[in-house]
């Protein structure tokens, strides 16, 4: 498993892919995935990003890459979906992943209030680095105040209140940059 101080040092330059695919694709099945992710590992990726216990199984049994596990999961009354509870968590864990991706935005979540308090329940609950999904920029800042061990975006326009834009925003990734340089500064620096 990849320690939390590893994470950002791991991702820093380095690109994650994404090898999912949901039971309505085309691409579903762990043995897709396994090969999906041997043709990212030698075209030079950092990380995959694996949804559920059994592609996590079977892409740990292909690569030697940090694996970032995720379960997708509705939960009747939340609208989290990226490993939304803490029994999501533990089974990524136990197939496998390195690093557990959750859904850290503003929204709703039974076991924990938001998305910060599930990053805080998890670090509590679990010896593993955690990776916030967050839509916008205040939810990055709280994930990583919470103890997220490393934040993306990937929920940035899936929330109704996050900013729905057509390309990517360099601007709110200087900010962000910016925000965490100086939070990471020792004091009196």
């Amino acid at each position: 498993m990849v320690d939390g101080a590893c994470v950002r040092e791991r991702l820093q330059g380095g690109f994650i892919v994404s090898c999912q695919a949901l039971p309505d694709e085309p691409l579903h099945g762990s043995a897709i995935m396994a090969a999906m992710a041997r043709a990212a590992a030698l075209g030079g990726a950092a990380d995959i990003r694996a949804n559920g216990p059994a592609d996590i199984v079977a892409i740990r049994a292909v690569v030697n890459l940090p694996i970032i596990g995720l379960e997708k999961a509705q939960i009747e009354g939340s609208p989290a979906y990226i490993t939304p509870m803490l029994a999501h968590a533990r089974r990524v864990m136990e197939a496998g992943a390195d690093i557990v991706a959750v859904d850290a935005t503003a929204r709703p979540r039974s076991e924990s209030g938001d998305g910060a308090g599930f990053v805080e329940l998890l670090k509590r609950a679990l010896a593993a680095p955690i990776l916030a999904d967050i839509s916008t920029f205040e939810e990055g800042l709280a994930a990583a105040d919470a103890g997220a061990d490393a934040v993306s975006t990937t929920l940035s326009g899936y929330t109704p209140y996050s900013r729905q834009a057509e390309t990517w925003d360099a601007g709110w990734w200087n900010n962000w940059r910016l925000a965490c340089a100086s939070r990471s500064s020792p004091k009196g620096a």
